[in-house]
């Protein structure tokens, strides 16, 4: 019996080892299974060497390995094996999308469901309707997937590389798209001698898709980004993974998600061990009244400042939170001295105020956050078609301000800065076009963003810091305008784009990260130098309810902390 028994054993182990053995040639006639995802690849010009795709898909293989955890975003990704089914929560109704991997079979409507689009991913010709994303895509090495803009609203040295060699087009300017596809106007008048001629494109540029930040179509394949709608930066920032799905860029930029959060986790503890709370401000002021395009008078925006009240319900609201984490007092929280005569009818935006209705608002307000210091003919001359040096521009800006704060510098208390508040704008780096660069970085690092702020109002809490977009109004410069071609020591001057493209010696390098190490803020004493450490990284990846516990419980200690 025994005997038999060693007998079969051998014959089951002879067995076994066809079977591994069969697995094996099987595995390699098929290619085994990734270990991470395919990416697109480019050569040192910037442009697409190959697009990243398998060479043999089977039915069961695992095209993903690398995936996304979405903990703030209003937006959901589901991975199935060969496909992702990414849904845009935060429009009504939700977008749905399929991303399939190059080289396997596209899913269906009918085996995967309803959608807006099914795409083989990583894309490779994309539109991007908003420069916002630039830094993004920059960031993921995929810079070279960007073929057409809606503008090049950027100071990106290699994105303005790519349009100069004309690998990425200004799609803004003589291409337009509708429902039978890209074409160009020869005549674009309306008068009935010379009507409209449409010269068709069926492709243009190569691109495929169009990731566009509304929900109105501007390009083929639209793909809608809705980072705009969310109401905190922690939710804002994290739309960079809801692009990385569509790039493969999974891991990296989950990464990048994580550290961020780390980062401002820890900043927002040290300054809020700062005792002598600080008052922040975030508002505008339009030069000119701008008219509604709905025809409804309430949509216009009225010359004067304009200042919205802290409203959880609404994407504003992510100043509010930004000011508090940075250790601060929003003054919109309270606007109970604000002419009630200025509301609008959506009932948290005051607008048309006068420099005299301002007054008592800012009467305990330190500093303050001006959104933009654009210039134009229109704003500074009331003719679009003027010209307007940085000279003649900053000079307005400071007229604006001197009308806000000259009449009331002797109610401050003589320990306060002597220039009356802090101002600054985010004009500390601008594009050739006269825009911050601010709205391109800030949703991409926005521990950067509160490190800024932290720096306005607590100086001490980060001495090594320096500030990355915001510029003080008083001692620094105003205004978009200053060309360095004229002034290179102008803080905020834009270089032309040639000059920036030249700059771009290796297309294919990687937005570089702005954000500082984490500050101990066992070690932050008001007043005094900070030491710095390095973060530790989570265990896990932060959720939405375990990050707002630990804000809540940073900022319970803080004010035990106070209140000692």
């Amino acid at each position: 019996v025994f005997q038999d028994f060693i007998i079969r054993l051998k014959r089951v182990g002879a067995m076994m080892r066809h079977v591994i053995l069969l697995g094996a040639l099987l595995a390699v006639a098929r290619g085994a299974s990734p270990t991470t995802n395919a990416v697109n690849t480019y050569k040192t010009d910037g442009t697409l060497d190959a697009a990243g795709s398998l060479a043999s898909c089977v039915a069961g293989d695992e095209a993903f390995p690398e995936k996304t955890t979405v903990s703030f975003g209003n937006f959901q990704v589901d991975y199935k094996k060969t496909y992702k089914r990414v849904v845009n929560t935060a429009v009504t109704p939700n977008k749905v999308y399929l991303l399939y991997q190059r080289g396997c079979p596209a899913p269906t409507t009918e085996t995967a469901g309803p959608n807006n689009g099914i795409f083989a991913v990583p894309l490779t010709g994309v539109k991007v309707d908003s420069s916002t994303f630039f830094p993004w895509f920059e960031y993921m090495g995929d810079r070279g997937a960007i073929r057409g803009v809606n503008g090049m609203y950027t100071a990106s040295q290699c994105m303005w590389k790519n349009e100069i060699s004309g690998y990425t087009k200004n799609v803004a300017f003589g291409v337009s798209y509708d429902s039978n596809g890209w074409y160009t106007m020869v005549d674009d008048d309306t008068n009935s001698t010379t009507p409209k001629v449409r010269t068709a494109a069926p492709e243009y540029n190569g691109i495929t898709s169009t990731m566009s930040g509304s929900a109105y179509p501007t390009g083929p394949a639209q793909i809608v980004l809705s980072d705009t709608l969310e109401k905190d930066y922690y939710s804002q920032s994290e739309w960079v993974e809801y692009v990385a799905v569509f790039m493969n860029r999974e891991k990296q930029v989950l990464d990048h998600s994580k550290s961020t959060r780390e980062r401002w986790v820890c900043h927002s503890t040290a300054a809020n061990k700062i005792g002598q709370k600080k008052k922040m401000l975030r508002a505008s002021f339009y030069n000119v009244t701008y008219d509604s395009w709905t025809g409804d008078a309430e949509d216009a925006t009225l010359k004067g400042w304009q200042v919205r009240k802290c409203d959880h319900t609404t994407n504003h609201n992510r100043h509010c939170e930004l000011i508090t984490a940075a250790g601060g007092i929003p003054a919109m929280a309270d606007v109970s001295r604000l002419p009630a005569s200025k509301k609008k009818r959506d009932g948290y935006t005051y607008q048309g105020l006068t420099a005299a209705e301002m007054m008592p608002f800012l009467e305990d307000v330190d500093v303050i956050i001006v959104g933009s210091t654009f210039c134009d003919g229109n704003t500074v001359k009331g003719d679009y078609g003027a010209t307007v040096s940085g000279a003649e521009c900053e000079a307005g800006w400071k007229a604006v301000l001197q009308s806000i704060t000259s009449s009331d510098v002797a109610k401050r208390a003589p320990a306060l800065d002597p220039d009356f508040y802090q101002v600054y704008d985010t004009g500390r780096i601008t594009d050739p076009l006269g825009t911050t660069d601010f709205n391109n970085g800030a949703h991409m690092e926005p521990d950067v963003v509160l490190e800024d702020h932290i720096k306005t109002m607590y100086p001490s809490v980060n001495m090594a810091h320096e500030f990355v977009w915001l510029r003080n109004m008083m001692t620094e410069g105003a205004g978009m305008l200053h060309k360095c071609a004229d002034d290179a020591a102008k803080i905020g001057c834009s270089e032309t784009s040639a000059v920036l493209a030249a700059q771009c010696s290796d297309a294919s390098v990687l937005h570089t990260i702005k954000g500082d190490a984490c500050i101990d803020p066992a070690v932050v004493v008001p007043g005094a130098p900070s030491a710095s450490t390095t973060p530790t990284p989570s265990a896990a990846p932060a959720t939405r309810a375990s990050t707002l516990l630990s804000l809540l419980a940073t900022t319970a200690l803080a004010f035990l902390a106070a209140r000692a």
